[in-house]
């Protein structure tokens, strides 16, 4: 029932004051989540800890408030995301930097990876505009409601959603045949061969599925990120660097190993408070799970809270 409430009753309410009015109360709302203290919070504050050796209490606790406020913003702009970026209207929003480059490796087919980093849908969106299209590969919603608007976000004509469990029939056609593929980098492998990386304070079992494709397929994997600027509904895609397989050069991990520090730097070095921090990592998720074995082996069984986001499949 909350998932229709949002879905059928405050999303066209939003929708009708407009984007400012629901931008303001999203970021209203972000903060008032941050002051209930939920796990999200005390995770993004030790990650980011453990990513910024030396940083203050104050520092760490100042980007755990814009995290929230980024939140907010995001969610806003969700909903108006399809509204405002449409064909004639999309460059007004979106600043686009080494749009030539981005042509050129997409050329001949290209895997295009990202991070939990500012606006990965605007990205997907911006990207299909230059590209026509791309194909985003996506962890489609369980709740029908938010499948519904999942879908909904992703039905722009040059957005071709992949769901992850389709991927690898999909993705070998359409590399093939010179297109475009979009994937979020951070999604980390339980079991089975993983590439281990450090990134942003975390020690993550990566997918050597990027690698692979360049290999398998003789294409680039272009690293870009999608910033959020000051101004309420602007944003700036990068591409920050590209990586291919070569015979006796980069093998499969060490181009997996560049990505993820490509965008460690990118994140680091740009604004680091727009990174979503309480994403749960696989070794912080063993932890949490090896804790609650404990509690639950004490005097009574307790209910333990289940993760805000899940990002190992």
């Amino acid at each position: 029932m909350r998932h229709v409430y949002l879905r059928r009753i405050v999303a066209p309410l939003c929708g009708a004051l407009g984007f400012e009015a629901t931008h303001f109360l999203a970021r209203k709302l972000a903060a008032r989540v941050r002051e209930l203290d939920p796990p999200g919070r005390r995770r993004a504050a030790e990650r980011i800890a453990s990513a910024m050796r030396g940083a203050s209490v104050a520092r760490v606790e100042s980007l755990v408030e814009q995290l929230y406020d980024h939140q907010g913003r995001f969610w806003a702009e969700a909903l108006f995301a399809r509204r405002l970026l449409r064909d004639r209207s999309w460059r007004r929003f979106v600043d686009v930097r080494d749009e030539d480059a981005l042509r050129f490796h997409a050329a001949s087919g290209c895997i295009l990876t990202t991070a939990y980093f500012g606006n990965p849908a605007v990205a997907a969106l911006a990207l299909g505009q230059i590209l026509r299209p791309v194909y985003v590969i996506v962890d489609v919603f369980r709740e029908p409601t938010l499948r519904g608007w999942q879908r909904e976000l992703y039905s722009h004509p040059w957005i071709r959603p992949i769901e992850r469990r389709d991927a690898s029939a999909v993705v070998p056609s359409i590399l093939r045949g010179g297109g475009a593929v979009l994937m979020i980098a951070e999604h980390e492998r339980k079991r089975g061969r993983a590439v281990e990386v450090d990134f942003l304070g975390s020690r993550l079992r990566c997918y050597p599925t990027l690698g692979r494709l360049s290999r398998w397929f003789d294409v680039p994997v272009a690293v870009v990120t999608c910033r959020r600027l000051e101004t309420p509904f602007r944003f700036e895609l990068n591409l920050h660097d590209t990586f291919r397989y070569r015979s006796g050069g980069q093998d499969e991990a060490e181009i997996v190993a560049g990505v993820m520090a490509t965008l460690e730097d990118a994140i680091l070095g740009s604004d680091p408070g727009q990174y979503l921090w309480s994403v749960e990592t696989g070794r912080s998720a063993q932890a949490r799970s090896l804790s609650a074995g404990r509690v639950r082996s004490a005097a009574k069984k307790t209910e333990i809270e289940t993760a805000m986001y899940q990002t190992a499949h």
